[in-house]
């Protein structure tokens, strides 16, 4: 399953590696810090919070910190129109904790010489090894109207092992990691969590306690570090510093964010975040430097990864650009140039110098590569991680692609085990056309399957024809074994995870599919699909294709369609990443819109005349604090008098895992309907309870409750009781009433950080043959 890959992707950024060990983390973070300014603000270092503090006290500090929510906004300098500044960015990855007592250790034997390449950590007194350097100088332009963000990149330079076998995930992750907050956002979003904001101006009072540590002088300004501790240490809140101007505006001079061990945040050991600010001549705050650092590591192992970012920002200018510069279709642009830069601009723009384990990265890189057993692990990890085997001895030269490895063997009841073999051509065959397929074969129903399909993408890709942006034209050609009123949206449905199932599952078909496609999205999140498709139907195990004919019932071999669509898509502020087959979305925040329509064409392609139209809407909702709720809301109706296979068949799962958008407890092809409508609530609290109750909440579970809910109904032209000229009805196939189906479940996620398991419960349509009550569901859930 994906989300299987998306596991072996954190172990492979959590370990970088084969010879992590296990062992127990040092540094433990429980407070947060006091007194003056450190020269190393970064540092994850703290002294405890006071566990008591007087009414007085408490009254001054949240007197001073509705002064800071109340000026916040006027103090923001993005409230101006136009922003304009320029930005020197350096982003490291190292390994942590390093030291003279490992290069005894069997698995270093063949890596002696990294340790000729230690630095002395920010963290503590640790040694790290730099395995990754990436700078960049940039002119950036902010927009108040739509939010609009455009960034020049000028100059840029990456060294490291990542650069030649970094993965689109690994680059989602790394790109969260090193992302700029917002400290004036009610929620924070980092790592695809919401952190609420210690100047929250909705939670900031309820949810943290604030303690005025003493005044101090902060680049000749006169300051109150005023610092904060979430009242639950569990909750998802920072602890931290905040240096607060004594005049009118109460501007903050500096913010230092830090999250607790107690935390209830996976694979982080440790992290800060410092912002600094000076105010510009009208007198708002503008940001001058920020810093992050992030320790991360997988199940206590010793050996860790630790993410340094660090931003200067100079030369604000204010409602001076020409708003043409918005005019650029991408966020990000860059200039002829920027990866061909001199030494000697990085040397006059680099506001501080590299550290010797910077310089040196890219001969580290180097040497580590030429080991052969570094090598052999990382084609290892690759074929893990990716589904595929690279053919050749790397994989940036491989042209074809073996696999997906895991959908090799399965098993269904019609075909008893399957056999697959498949592959796909890769850019460096011709990064604009592209062939895939596979040929499959049962043991039980002897016959052999297969699949092909020609891709010519309008925008050369890098490696495979699905990476983001698509503009891409294919032509598939199909014969293959289906299931009725069963799709799987986020994974391949010949995984090996899908073998097992409930109930009976022999009401299958063969299909033999001609289809013309062509799909196109837009950095905008619009989406556009169009598609022209004939196809022959073939009924399989036990399901037949009936029909009545002068008080006889005659069994029909196939059937066939040919039909015409068109889907529209739009998903505000999607953050995913892109497999070679699907997509594991990442961070869906804004609403996401989609409506297609198809057209059945009767006549030398197709029997069957009728118009499809299907109209979508799902939107995440933030609880602040309370987890959130994930709505999914769907409707649908078809005009015209067709088969059941061509009608609505609701998509049921009958697998022991869980699948999105689709109902655990119904049995395929259950319900048939020509009209529908329905709604998929899911509500993750993050371990809201869970972190209130003794004992439990060291494990730092989290919950989940969930309710779907379908109606639907089916016209006298479509039911074959009625209209003779149809299908008959499977068996335990049934018409829906005005009793919605309704499902619930309550689950529990995190469960030693990587398992969910949810129990599921059917309310209604209980009488109906064949059905199950109740189940447990499993799934592998990865999160921060």
């Amino acid at each position: 399953m994906e989300k299987i890959r998306v596991l072996i992707y954190c172990i492979v950024l959590a370990a970088c590696f084969p010879f992590f060990v296990c062992g127990q983390t040092s540094t433990d973070v429980k407070g947060i810090m006091k007194g003056s300014v450190s020269k190393e603000p970064f540092l994850f270092a703290s002294v405890p919070f006071p566990d008591s503090i007087s009414s007085v006290e408490m009254d001054s500090a949240i007197g001073l910190i509705k002064k800071v929510i109340a000026n916040k906004d006027k103090n923001r300098i993005e409230n101006n129109e136009y922003i304009q500044f320029d930005q020197y960015e350096k982003a490291t990855v190292s390994i942590t904790k390093l030291d003279s007592a490992s290069q005894n250790q069997k698995v270093f034997d063949k890596f002696k010489f990294i340790f000729n390449y230690l630095d002395t950590s920010d963290v503590g007194n640790h040694q790290l090894l730099t395995i990754s350097v990436r700078e960049s100088l940039s002119n950036e332009y902010r927009r108040k109207t739509r939010n609009s963000r455009k960034s020049v990149i000028t100059a840029i330079r990456h060294e490291g092992l990542d650069k030649k076998i970094r993965s689109d995930f690994t680059e989602s992750l790394f790109v969260e990691a090193v992302k700029q907050v917002d400290i004036t956002d009610n929620e924070i979003n980092f790592l695809f969590r919401r952190f609420i904001s210690p100047i929250s101006s909705t939670r900031a009072l309820s949810f943290y306690k604030y303690h005025i540590v003493d005044t101090v002088d902060y680049n000749n300004h006169p300051c109150v570090n005023l610092a904060f501790i979430p009242n639950n240490t569990q909750d998802m809140g920072f602890s931290g510093n905040l240096w607060i101007s004594l005049d009118s505006t109460c501007s903050i001079r500096k913010v230092v964010l830090r999250t607790l061990h107690e935390i209830n945040l996976n694979f982080v050991s440790q992290m800060t975040i410092t912002q600094e600010f000076d105010s510009l001549p009208n007198g708002q705050m503008a940001k001058i430097k920020e810093t992050s650092a992030i320790e991360f590591s997988l199940f206590k192992i010793y050996y860790g990864l630790y993410a340094k970012n660090e931003r200067v920002y100079s030369h604000y200018l204010i409602n001076e650009i020409a708003p043409v510069v918005f005019g650029l279709n991408d966020e990000i642009t860059f200039t002829s140039d920027a990866e061909s830069q001199p030494d000697s601009i990085w040397d006059v723009n680099r506001p501080f110098p590299l550290k010797k384990g910077e310089k040196t990265v890219w001969e580290i890189s180097s040497q580590i590569e030429k080991v052969p057993y570094y090598r052999t692990w990382v084609q290892i990890t690759d074929i893990l991680v990716s589904n595929y085997t690279y053919t050749g001895r790397l994989k940036q030269a491989s042209k074809f692609d073996i696999g997906p490895i895991w959908s090799t063997l399965s098993r269904n009841d019609v075909e008893g085990f399957r056999i697959r073999l498949g592959g796909r051509t890769t850019a460096n065959l011709n990064d604009q056309l592209f062939f895939l397929g596979y040929g499959a074969y049962g043991t039980k129903d002897k016959k052999f399957v297969y699949s092909g399909t020609i891709v010519y993408s309008f925008y050369p890709k890098k490696y495979y024809e699905n990476e983001y942006r698509k503009n891409n034209l294919g032509f598939v050609f199909k014969y293959d074994i289906h299931t009725p009123g069963q799709q799987y949206y986020f994974t391949d449905p010949d995984n090996i995870f899908l073998s097992f199932k409930r109930g009976q599952n022999d009401k299958m078909t063969y299909i033999r599919k001609f289809e013309l496609q062509y799909e196109k999205e837009f950095t905008s999140g619009f989406y556009w699909k169009f598609w022209g498709k004939s196809w022959v139907e073939e009924a399989a195990g036990s399901l037949h294709f009936l029909k009545s004919k002068d008080g006889y019932t005659v069994d029909v071999e196939d059937y066939k369609a040919a039909e015409l669509g068109v889907m529209l898509r739009f998903a505000m502020n999607e953050k995913f990443h892109q497999g070679r087959d699907t997509r594991l979305i990442l961070r869906r925040d804004g609403p996401v819109f989609t409506l297609s329509q198809s057209f059945g064409m009767k006549g030398f392609l197709g029997d069957y005349s009728y118009y499809f139209v299907e109209l979508s809407a799902q939107k995440r909702f933030w609880l602040s604090g309370y987890g959130h709720l994930n709505l999914i809301a769907k409707t649908g109706k078809l005009w015209g008098n067709v088969p059941f296979p061509l009608l609505i068949l609701p998509n049921a799962n009958q697998t022991y895992t869980i699948q999105p958008e689709s109902y655990s407890m119904m049995n395929t092809l259950e319900f048939i309907n020509d009209s529908y409508a329905s709604i998929d609530l899911a509500y993750y609290m993050d371990g809201w309870l869970f972190n209130r109750i003794p004992f439990i909440r060291k494990y730092k579970l989290r919950e989940v409750f969930s309710f779907k809910g379908l109606v639907g109904d089916l016209r006298n032209g479509n039911n074959p009781q009625i209209n003779n000229n149809l299908f008959l009805f499977p068996e335990n196939s049934y018409t829906m009433t005005n009793t919605p189906y309704m499902e619930v479940s309550v689950g529990i996620e995190n469960i030693f950080k990587l398992l969910r398991v949810d129990y599921v419960r059917r309310l209604t349509y209980l009488s109906n043959a064949g059905i199950d009550k109740n189940g447990i569901r499993v799934t592998i859930n990865l999160t921060f």
